[in-house]
């Protein structure tokens, strides 16, 4: 089964859409990745900055669309944090075809001591099943929908705290498991 996670937002809220990647940087895992796709404009960048400062990322994190991966040193984990990553890749496959994000070489970026970020994911092939699947869409009203799935065990769990870390001020979201499609 997969696990699924929506957030509207009516009108979008920029740092909502950060807080929101900051409680889900949080419960990362080393191992995590996230595949964030939609529209540009819909907030991918503004998430996974808020991914980032969940993750201890105090520099800047601007959109890697032409460098294409940006790598962050996060901080050393405390004992009380086993398995936490202690590198952040972000990429961006927005100036991608398939095939070249394919030679990219994403796979080699996923490991037990790193968190792998991925926006305009939708345009690679290839990419782990379990991983949390983040599309946003822009709504005729002007609002925003993220909707978040969960493809395996560890995703799983990853979705599970994201949900629990409620902060004010953020839309709650609803779960709900869904048969695999």
């Amino acid at each position: 089964r997969i696990r699924t996670m929506i957030v509207h937002q009516r009108p979008p809220q920029p740092e909502a859409t950060r807080q929101a990647g900051e409680r889900l940087g949080v419960c990362l895992a080393g191992g995590s990745v996230v595949l964030l796709s939609g529209p540009l404009g819909a907030g991918k960048t503004t998430f996974a900055q808020g991914i980032g400062a969940g993750l201890g990322v105090s520099d800047r994190m601007p959109s890697p669309t032409f460098t294409l991966v940006r790598e962050y040193r996060l901080p050393r984990p405390g004992e009380d944090q086993p398995g936490r990553p202690v590198l952040l890749y972000h990429a961006d496959l927005y100036r991608l075809s398939a095939a070249e994000a394919r030679d990219l070489g994403l796979d080699d970026l996923i490991r037990d001591d790193t968190a792998v970020v991925v926006e305009w994911a939708d345009r690679a092939a290839d990419l782990p099943e379990d991983a949390l699947t983040a599309p946003f869409t822009l709504l005729p009203d002007g609002g925003r929908r993220l909707r978040v799935d969960a493809g395996g065990a560890a995703s799983r769990a990853v979705l599970e705290c994201f949900e629990s870390s409620g902060a004010e001020g953020i839309p709650q979201p609803a779960a709900r498991d869904v048969p695999d499609p």
